[in-house]
């Protein structure tokens, strides 16, 4: 009686229908975000995901371990001029 109008709004909860993807923030925060998950992924192949230690300066070791393997595979693509083999080990050897 007499309360006037009262209408609904649903709120989404699709985040990513709200975001501006052809801002410029974006376009630099999801190409760096592409870029580590594709590194990420590198250096999982290497199985350090589940490590047997427990110490933080062993797990520091192994991961300085991982990212000399993923630099020295890099640079042997480079030096082989294989280029497009740059990220991955496997792929590296079936070229060779």
């Amino acid at each position: 009686k007499n309360r006037g109008c009262i209408k609904y709004k649903s709120i989404s909860t699709d985040y990513r229908s709200t975001v501006d993807d052809t801002s410029d923030y974006f376009k630099l925060y999801y190409s760096k975000r592409t870029e580590s998950e594709r590194y990420n992924s590198r250096f999982k192949n290497l199985n350090l995901e589940n490590t047997s230690v427990r110490n933080i300066y062993s797990i520091s070791n192994l991961n300085t371990l991982g990212h000399i393997c993923l630099l020295t595979v890099a640079i042997a693509a480079i030096v082989n001029k294989k280029e497009d083999k740059i990220c991955s080990l496997s792929k590296l050897k079936r070229a060779s």
